[in-house]
């Protein structure tokens, strides 16, 4: 009896990881509208209301969230320090030239200005500072 309980609990399991994430038809049009020639899509829906594609387009990582109507929320797209606005790599070199860059993103949003998230590390701690497009911190995670 055991081990029919725990063949089963394994199949499940097994089953479980399968499973491929249920993405509401209008939300992957609405992606597919966006990005038709996007390659490597793999869907994740976060907090069962917002569905987010992780993609290659052109040759760079986006990750697109979308809401269960398909309205577009927010795209990120990793970018390269010479690809920053000077006035933010300005404030980073200037305030956080002792820190490594880990990883950059460009943000946009419906409706806003395009945003830039820098992660950097400082003696071993990860600092998020996200920025406008003027250089200005919006906001400061260490």
């Amino acid at each position: 009896m055991r081990l029919t309980v725990l063949s089963l609990a394994v199949l499940i399991l097994a089953l479980l990881g399968c499973a491929e994430t249920v993405v509401p038809e209008q939300t992957r049009l609405a992606f597919e509208a966006m990005y038709p020639e996007a390659r490597e899509v793999d869907w994740d829906v976060e907090d069962e209301s917002v569905c987010e594609a992780d993609c290659i387009v052109d040759g760079r990582e986006l990750s697109l969230k979308f809401d269960l109507a398909g309205n577009w929320l927010e795209t990120e797209i990793l970018i390269e320090v010479h690809e920053l606005p000077p006035a933010i790599l300005h404030v980073v070199e200037t305030h956080f030239g002792d820190a490594a860059i880990e990883e950059i993103e460009q943000t946009l949003t419906p409706g806003l200005d395009t945003l830039y998230e820098v992660d950097v590390i400082r003696e071993g701690r990860e600092i998020d500072i996200l920025f406008d497009p003027t250089g200005k911190i919006i906001r400061r995670d260490d």
